[in-house]
């Protein structure tokens, strides 16, 4: 069983890369948000299913790279 959580979990890691989902984040999709704790992987929020209303891409500099985590952490 800890196999099976452990391949489940790598999958997820490869999925939600941005270059994989990416193409997928179209308006009015339905999506369903958790979000892993970085301290605790094992620990997470599950925010339930919702509907992809819209969505910008952004690119990471070093200037938004900083505002992006503290943002994360107080999520």
């Amino acid at each position: 069983m800890v196999q099976r959580e452990h391949i489940g979990r790598e999958i997820r890691k490869i999925v939600s890369q941005p270059e994989n989902i990416v193409p997928f984040l179209v308006p009015g999709r339905l999506i369903r948000v958790q979000v892993q704790s970085v301290e605790n992987p094992l620990e997470q929020q599950d925010w339930g299913w919702g509907i992809l209303v819209n969505f910008t891409k952004q690119r990471l500099n070093p200037k938004n790279l900083q505002q992006v985590g503290r943002k994360n952490k107080e999520l």
